[in-house]
């Protein structure tokens, strides 16, 4: 299963879109997933993926918003979790999108 994601805030905010979800939202929802038995997959893992006999997820982020490094690599840490990131190259370095050194496919 893929599960995708765009803007992911730390807190209520009044001008959200639709596609933005607040991060104890996306963290109640990895729980939700863990609890019903399934497991992340770490990207690299698609290449040799079989019939498992848990259910998977993959978690994907896109548009490349700041949001991606200052919230959502945080919490993916914390949850010792790895996803996929879909940085549109003509967004970095503008307001509110991620900066190019923040771009890196081995980014802590």
């Amino acid at each position: 299963m893929n599960l995708t994601y765009h803007k992911v805030l730390r807190g209520p905010d009044p001008e959200s879109e639709f596609y933005t979800i607040q991060a104890d939202h996306l963290e109640r929802q990895l729980e939700l997933l863990a609890q019903g038995g399934f497991r992340a997959l770490a990207p690299e893992e698609l290449l040799d993926l079989g019939p498992q006999s848990n259910p998977a997820y993959l978690l994907c982020f896109d548009d490349g918003t700041a949001d991606h490094h200052d919230v959502i690599l945080p919490l993916l840490a914390r949850r010792r979790c790895r996803a996929v990131f879909f940085v549109p190259t003509s967004k970095l370095d503008r307001p509110s999108y991620l900066a190019s050194t923040q771009v890196s496919r081995d980014h802590p």
